[in-house]
């Protein structure tokens, strides 16, 4: 069961146990299986909120590391759903399908090649992502 760029897989947030698991897409892939990966949430105002602060974005620009995504980007979704692209984490492809609470999407949905782009642009972009993340997406 091993993921690939652009996967949607669903996994709970173990700091919020009661709250149903939300989809997160796979963004990159190392030789060695490490996943870069991002989540969605419905909370749009709330990820705007954080994008801007992480930015230091007080003048109202365009946000750098926010991402809208629909449906259409992602069959996954049932409604418009947003990505803080600061909040990129890589963890090993073992780890990760071994966490409680993870499973790959059913359907085998994988995101438009649009939305993967503006992923990878925002986290490229992220001041507060590390180096070693951002250097794989060159």
């Amino acid at each position: 069961m091993s993921l690939s760029k652009g996967d949607v897989f669903w996994c709970k947030n173990s700091n919020f146990p009661n709250e149903p698991a939300h989809p997160h897409i796979v963004v990159e892939i190392t030789t060695d299986k490490k996943i870069v990966y991002v989540w969605t949430s419905s909370q749009i105002k709330t990820v705007k909120y954080w994008c801007k602060k992480f930015e230091k974005n007080d003048k109202g620009k365009p946000l750098k590391t926010y991402v809208e995504a629909d449906t259409v980007d992602c069959s996954a979704l049932d409604r418009k759903s947003a990505i803080n692209c600061n909040n990129a984490e890589i963890i090993e492809e073992y780890v990760l399908t071994r966490r409680e609470g993870y499973k790959k999407d059913e359907n085998n949905c994988k995101i438009s090649n649009e939305l993967l782009g503006k992923i990878r642009v925002g986290i490229f972009c992220s001041e507060r992502v590390s180096f070693e993340i951002r250097k794989l997406l060159k």
